[in-house]
């Protein structure tokens, strides 16, 4: 008897929890509670995403800065080896007393390479001040095409000229010691500022 009173109770229990869950009302709850769960869950995807985003920022930045760290870097050592081979020279002049001691010899090639750099430092400036020269997305190509052909041309000259002028002191390395004077120089407009960049500034 006691285990049959016990097997109607387990029945009716069960009966009453299938009842219970099949009311309207407990399928209601259980929904919310689903609901509000997958919303914490969704919550935290969107947290580890984002977390994840911004480190991915964060080394993207770090590493943009060491990039232009290490472009300054560079262009300082460019400037530093032309400046040092300007005021070398020969180990017992400077280039400039050298070239003006050569001026008489070679006059028509001191003319040609200072003419010629003459030419393309005007060129460079312009091109700095009005077209942004050094910036990304600069339209200098478009804007100002006549500089390309005109800068070349002279480059060459001043190439032909100075290698005349060098020669005696370099001998074969006067190409390699023409080719790091250039570069120099080159690198050291980036140390000039644009008047866009200027005006920019002042506003």
């Amino acid at each position: 008897r006691e285990a049959l009173r016990g097997k109607r109770t387990r029945a009716a229990a069960a009966f009453s929890s299938s009842t219970r869950a099949s009311s309207p009302r407990f399928v209601r709850e259980r929904t919310r509670t689903m609901a509000r769960y997958e919303q914490l869950v969704a919550d935290d995807e969107i947290a580890a995403r984002d977390a994840a985003h911004v480190d991915i920022v964060a080394q993207q930045e770090r590493a943009k800065k060491r990039k232009l760290f290490r472009e300054k870097i560079e262009r300082l050592l460019w400037v530093l080896v032309s400046a040092f081979l300007v005021w070398f020279g020969d180990g017992t002049s400077n280039l400039g007393q050298i070239m003006l001691q050569r001026a008489d010899d070679t006059r028509l090639w001191f003319i040609v390479a200072f003419g010629s750099l003459t030419v393309n430092i005007c060129v460079l400036v312009y091109l700095i001040a009005r077209h942004n020269f050094h910036r990304r997305g600069s339209k200098w190509e478009t804007e100002a095409a006549w500089t390309l052909p005109v800068s070349s041309l002279f480059g060459i000259a001043s190439f032909c000229g100075f290698g005349v002028l060098l020669w005696p002191i370099y001998g074969w390395g006067t190409p390699i010691v023409e080719a790091v004077l250039c570069m120099g120089f080159l690198i050291f407009t980036y140390f000039m500022p644009s008047t866009s960049t200027l005006a920019h500034k002042r506003d």
